[in-house]
């Protein structure tokens, strides 16, 4: 767990009736996706004090964390009403009406909390967040802008300004906030292939064929930079990366140039029962008089002959036989 996690365990340890700054530690076990941490802190802090702001957010990210967005909107709106200056209560809950697609609840709930603290970069990020939903990147990318300012060392918010400005046809300033998010240590590696795509784009093919082939050695160089204790471990486990990957593409390029046409596939029991009837028909040996077809027997008797056609030996002239399939099956009514 990280150091913050670290110290609400002890916190928690010495003082098990704590609930000052129990929300932030749950917002970390929601990013850890830990139910069975989240649930037992939930259940602490209710039992507590069910009528802290705190115990109703630490509840709301439990349900989030669940999936039911709308009871963790519940206990969101709870938490406002025991306080309706709790700055975490707004922007968890503008986070969860994103997730239910509400996006005028959500620009509504992170202006709340940008109007209680202008210095929260998540209410600001989730501003920009929603009008990229929207499709509005203008206005998306004055509100990263503002995420960015408060925290210039998160490469998500570089990716997230680099974004906007693709979608705004600005490659050059899309370029270089990639390369602040790729110095500011971009753990999920967009940076790298978003800059060898717009490389390629702009026709500098050396630059992106550079990022292309050169993404795991910078990876380790940047790790050697900024984490100087784990340098020889990052180093040569993407050395080993780059040669298994070259080594597995070498084998199966040998493998589909000595591969042979495949086999036919077996017949079907369909096919193979087709075939039998088939040549059942086609043997001489059989006579039609002798072994009459189900078709035949089918045709020349009703299913559930009358009585006049008991008593009778002969249909009469101008008629034809019943037949088993004259009356077409029912259908149930379609709902209207």
């Amino acid at each position: 767990m990280t150091r913050p996690g670290h110290v609400a365990q002890e916190l928690l340890a010495e003082d098990p009736y704590r609930l000052d700054g129990v929300d932030t530690y749950s917002n970390i076990l929601y990013v850890r996706e830990e139910k069975r941490k989240l649930s037992a802190l939930a259940h602490s802090c209710v039992s507590t004090d069910k009528y802290r702001p705190e115990a109703c957010c630490v509840v709301g990210n439990y349900y989030s964390l669940k999936g039911a967005h709308e009871k963790a909107v519940l206990y969101f709106r709870r938490a406002l009403k025991l306080d309706a200056n709790f700055l975490s209560a707004w922007t968890l809950m503008g986070h969860e009406y994103v997730e239910l697609k509400n996006t005028a609840a959500a620009v509504d709930a992170y202006r709340r909390a940008v109007e209680i603290d202008a210095k929260d970069y998540r209410a600001w990020y989730g501003l920009g967040q929603t009008y990229e939903i929207l499709a509005m990147p203008f206005y998306a990318l004055f509100y990263y802008r503002k995420a960015t300012a408060l925290r210039p060392y998160d490469s998500r918010m570089w990716c997230a300004m680099a974004g906007c400005y693709k979608q705004l046809h600005r490659r050059g300033e899309a370029i270089q906030c990639y390369h602040r998010a790729e110095k500011n240590d971009d753990r999920e590696g967009i940076a790298f292939t978003e800059l060898a795509r717009l490389y390629r784009e702009n026709g500098e093919d050396a630059q992106a064929a550079g990022y292309g082939s050169a993404d795991c050695r910078d990876r380790s160089m940047h790790m050697s930079m900024t984490r100087p204790g784990h340098v020889p471990q990052a180093a040569g486990y993407y050395e080993r990366m780059v040669a298994q990957r070259e080594a597995h593409g070498e084998a199966v390029g040998k493998e589909l140039s000595e591969a042979r046409v495949p086999r036919p596939q077996p017949a079907t029991r369909r096919r193979k029962r087709a075939r039998r009837r088939v040549q059942r028909s086609r043997d001489p040996r059989r006579s039609s008089s002798s072994a009459p077809t189900r078709r035949a027997r089918a045709t020349s008797t009703p299913r559930r002959p009358s009585a006049s056609a008991c008593s009778t030996s002969a249909s009469p002239k101008g008629t034809k036989p019943a037949r088993a399939r004259d009356t077409p099956p029912t259908r149930p009514p379609r709902c209207e």
